[in-house]
């Protein structure tokens, strides 16, 4: 007598589990899955590496303009919400891209874009606050400014994905197809920096209509 063979449920773990398919629950449970998923050791080293460069950039652009006193800017018209949140998106977005670029570059772009813009920020604020002081510096851009930097340092982790990532993992899969999986991989990074850096710039705009329409 030829008996059947039984295969528990239990070995057909290579599929998702059955669940609701909830829209918000299902596009949620994604984006979270998207984001928990990424190499921890091509993370860590991206990270590392951006903000050690953003961080010379910031104090080479804060030494280089200490103690010079600049022009205070003179607005003629009156700041409105949506003419000021174009400006800043599309002086944002264009940082931005420009940080990207480092997935083409082997992520020399990202690390030059990233002290450069670094050694624009720290040089700005260091000339505001020779006008004013550090204090009233921090107070007028605290809202929107740590968001806003911490969109570009996620924007530099994109554009240096790939290349640190085909660094990490060459040992088991030689370094093309890492990179490769790196790209797409930097796309999902560069879309949360989009998001960051453009809830900074509504909180900005916001701040800047409200302050010239007191």
């Amino acid at each position: 007598m030829v008996q059947r063979s039984f295969k528990p449920p239990t070995e057909r773990t290579d599929r998702a589990p059955c669940m609701p398919q909830i829209p918000f629950a299902t596009n949620r449970r994604r984006t979270v899955m998207i984001f928990t998923c990424l190499d921890r050791k091509t993370l860590s080293w991206a990270t590392f590496i951006i903000v050690i460069t953003a961080t010379i950039g910031a104090a080479t652009g804060a030494i280089s303009l200490n103690g010079i006193i600049s022009k205070q800017p003179s607005h003629k018209d009156p700041a409105t919400f949506w003419p000021t949140l174009e400006n800043i998106v599309a002086t944002n977005f264009s940082s931005c891209l420009l940080l990207y670029t480092g997935v083409i570059t082997l992520g020399i772009g990202a690390l030059l874009a990233t002290f450069m813009l670094a050694t624009f920020v720290g040089a700005t604020m260091s000339a505001a606050a020779n006008n004013t002081s550090w204090e009233m510096v921090i107070a007028s851009i605290w809202p929107y400014a740590p968001l806003e930097f911490l969109g570009f340092i996620v924007a530099g982790v994109a554009g240096a994905w790939p290349t640190i990532a085909a660094c990490v993992n060459q040992e088991k899969a030689g370094w093309i197809r890492p990179y490769g999986d790196g790209m797409a991989t930097s796309l999902k990074i560069l879309a949360l920096a989009a998001l960051i850096i453009s809830t900074a710039a509504v909180i900005e705009a916001a701040i800047i209509a409200v302050r010239f329409a007191g």
